[in-house]
C-alpha cells in the first residue's frame, strides 16, 4: 500500500500493523452487529454502541494514515 504523492509514500510498517489490528477488530464488531439484527431480542442500544465502536475505529485508521503520510512526506521534503 503506498500513498499518492511525491515519490510514493509508502505507509510506515508500524502504521500499517495497527491499521491492520484495528480493521480487524472492525470486522469482528460488523460480525456482532449482524448478528444482534437476526435476534428478535436485540437492545437497540448495544447496536448504537457497536456502530459507534466502528465508526470510531475506522476514523482511527484514517488517522494513522494520515499522518504517516505527514510523517514521511515532511521527511522526504526536508
Amino acid at each position: 500500500m503506498h500513498c499518492e504523492g511525491e515519490g510514493h509514500l509508502h505507509l510506515d510498517e508500524r502504521a500499517k500493523n495497527d491499521a491492520r489490528r484495528r480493521l480487524l477488530s472492525v470486522r469482528g464488531h460488523i460480525d456482532s452487529i449482524l448478528k444482534m439484527l437476526e435476534s428478535r431480542d436485540v437492545y437497540c442500544v448495544d447496536i448504537l454502541r457497536q456502530t459507534r465502536a466502528v465508526e470510531g475505529a475506522v476514523s482511527k485508521v484514517g488517522e494513522l494514515v494520515l499522518r504517516s503520510r505527514l510523517r514521511n512526506h515532511a521527511v522526504s521534503a526536508a
